[in-house]
C-alpha cells in the first residue's frame, strides 16, 4: 500500500469515525427508550382510556378544551407522543456513558423489560374489571434468567437511575409487605399518569387553570 493511498484511507475512517459514534450512541439511546416504553407501557394505559371516549383526559368538563387542544393533548398521550418523552429521558440517562447504557440495555433485554411490562398492565387490568390479578401466577411464567433480570432491576442500588428514568422509582422496598408495595405501586402509577397530562399540556401551551374552571 502506497503512503498517499494510506494517508487517504487515514483520512476517509477519521471523517467517518465521528457520524459512526454518533450513529451508535442513538442506536443506543433508541434501543433503551424501546425496552423503557415496554417497561412501563403507559401509552397503552392511555390508549385504552382514549378509545372509550373522545373526550379522554378532559371527560369530566369535556368543553374546557377546543377541538385543536384536545387534539394536540392526546397526540402527546398516544404511542409516539409517549415514546417522544421517554427517549428524551433516555438520552438524559445516556450521559452517563455507554458502559451504563449497555449494562442497562442488557439487563431490560434479558427479561426485566418485558416481565415489568406483563404486571403493570395486569395490575391496570384489576382495576379496569375488579378481578384480582395472581402476580405469583405471572412471575412463575417467567423463565429464572428473566425473574433473575427483574428482581436485580427492581431492587440492586447500581440501577436507582434506571429505574427513575423508567418512572418506578423507589417505589419497591425488599422490606414491605405485598400490600404495601402495591399501595406504593398504584401511587407510582398516577403519580406518573398525571406527569404525563400535565407535561402534555405544558407542550401544547394549554394552561393549568382549565383544569379548575
Amino acid at each position: 500500500m502506497t503512503p498517499r493511498l494510506t494517508s487517504l484511507l487515514l483520512a476517509t475512517l477519521l471523517a467517518v469515525l465521528p457520524s459512526f459514534a454518533a450513529a451508535t450512541g442513538a442506536g443506543r439511546v433508541d434501543r433503551l427508550t424501546d425496552l423503557a416504553v415496554q417497561a412501563m407501557p403507559m401509552h397503552l394505559v392511555f390508549g385504552h382510556f382514549a378509545d372509550r371516549d373522545p373526550h379522554w383526559p378532559v371527560q369530566e368538563k369535556p368543553d374546557v378544551l377546543d377541538a385543536g387542544q384536545l387534539a394536540c393533548l392526546r397526540g402527546e398521550l398516544s404511542s409516539a407522543g409517549y415514546r417522544r418523552v421517554m427517549r428524551k429521558k433516555v438520552q438524559e440517562f445516556a450521559g452517563q456513558g455507554n458502559e451504563t447504557m449497555d449494562r442497562s440495555i442488557r439487563l431490560m433485554e434479558s427479561g426485566a423489560a418485558r416481565t415489568m411490562g406483563t404486571l403493570v398492565m395486569a395490575g391496570v387490568q384489576q382495576e379496569i374489571t375488579g378481578r384480582k390479578v395472581d402476580e405469583a401466577e405471572i412471575l412463575s411464567a417467567s423463565r429464572p434468567e428473566e425473574l433473575q433480570a427483574f428482581m436485580e432491576f427492581m431492587t440492586d442500588p447500581g440501577h436507582a437511575a434506571l429505574r427513575r428514568v423508567i418512572g418506578i422509582g423507589d417505589a419497591f422496598d425488599a422490606g414491605s409487605s405485598v400490600e404495601e408495595n402495591n399501595t406504593r405501586g398504584e401511587k407510582v402509577g398516577e403519580d406518573l399518569a398525571t406527569r404525563l397530562i400535565l407535561g402534555g399540556m405544558g407542550r401544547c401551551d394549554i394552561p393549568t387553570s382549565v383544569l379548575f374552571n
